[in-house]
C-alpha cells in the first residue's frame, strides 16, 4: 500500500515543480524588522499552486496519521483536505474557462490577505455553499460539451465527503471522543486504535480522500495545459485506481 501511495504522491510533486515554474516566483516583502516571502501577483494559479502544496503535504500527514491508528485526528485532516479539493475545483474551472467572477475575485481576496494578529478583526470567509453551488453548475455546463472538454469531467464521480462527516472530530464532539472507549478494558485509547474495525474503516476511508486528490490534480493539469503531466499523474495512478475499484466496485456505475 505504501508503495502505492507514495507512487502517486512523488508524481503530484514532480508535476507541482512543473507548475510552479510557469508562474512569477514569490518575493520577499518587508514583515517588521524581516521579510516575508509571498506571491505578490495574488494570480489564481498561484493560488492553485498554494492549495496544491497544502494538498500534497496534507495527504502525507493524513496517511501517516491512518497508519498509526489516529482515526480521529485523521478525520480532522480529512476535513481540511475536503474543503482544500473543493477550492481547487472553484479555482481550475475560472481558470479554464477564463472567467474569473466577482466570487472568485472575493475569494482570492481573501485567501491573500495577509493576517494581521493585532486586529480584532478575522479573515473574511466565503461561505463554502457558494462554492459549491458554483462548482455544481460548471460541473453540468461542462458535461454538456461535445469533444476534449469532456476529459475536463471527473471520469468517476464518487459522492462528495460532507463537511458535517468529520466536524465532530475536528470540533471534538463527545460522540466522536467517545469511540475511542471501548473494549475489554473499558477505557479510552489515546495511543492509536490500530487493528480495530474502527481503524480498519478509516483506512480505507482515505482511499476515498486520495482518489479525489488524484482527480484535483489531474485538473490542475489541465488549468496549467501541462498534458504531459496529466499523463504522469494518471500513469502513476494506475495501481491506486486498480486498488481503489477493487475496495469500491460501485463507484464505476
Amino acid at each position: 500500500m505504501n508503495g502505492i501511495y507514495n507512487k502517486v504522491l512523488d508524481a503530484m510533486d514532480e508535476g507541482l515543480s512543473i507548475f510552479i515554474k510557469k508562474v512569477p516566483r514569490p518575493k520577499k516583502v518587508p514583515f517588521k524588522d524581516h521579510f516575508v516571502y509571498c506571491y505578490t501577483e495574488k494570480s489564481i494559479h498561484q493560488a492553485i499552486i498554494l492549495k496544491l502544496v497544502r494538498m500534497i503535504s496534507g495527504l502525507r500527514a493524513t496517511k501517516l496519521l491512518a497508519e498509526h491508528g489516529f482515526v480521529q485526528e485523521q478525520a480532522s485532516l480529512q476535513r481540511m483536505l475536503d474543503e482544500i479539493t473543493e477550492s481547487i475545483e472553484f479555482l481550475f474551472y475560472a481558470a479554464v474557462s477564463g472567467d474569473i467572477t466577482d466570487l472568485h475575485e472575493e475569494y482570492l481576496k481573501a485567501f491573500y490577505e495577509k493576517m494581521d494578529v493585532e486586529s480584532s478583526r478575522n479573515r473574511p470567509m466565503i461561505p463554502r455553499k457558494k462554492l459549491r453551488q458554483y462548482i455544481e453548475s460548471m460541473d453540468h455546463k461542462f458535461s454538456q460539451m461535445p469533444g476534449d472538454k469532456k476529459d475536463i469531467n471527473k471520469d468517476v464521480d464518487p459522492s462528495r465527503i460532507l463537511t458535517k462527516v468529520y466536524s465532530d472530530c475536528l470540533h471534538a464532539a463527545a460522540p466522536a471522543i467517545m469511540d475511542l472507549y471501548y473494549g475489554g478494558t473499558q477505557t479510552f485509547h489515546t495511543n492509536g486504535v490500530l487493528d480495530t474495525p474502527r481503524h480498519r474503516e478509516h483506512i480505507q476511508d482515505f482511499m476515498h480522500v486520495m482518489f479525489r486528490a488524484v482527480l484535483c490534480f489531474r485538473f490542475a493539469c489541465l488549468a496549467f495545459e501541462e498534458k504531459n503531466v496529466l499523463e504522469k499523474i494518471k500513469e502513476a495512478s494506475k495501481s491506486f485506481n486498480e486498488l481503489y475499484f477493487q475496495h469500491f466496485p460501485q463507484v464505476r456505475t
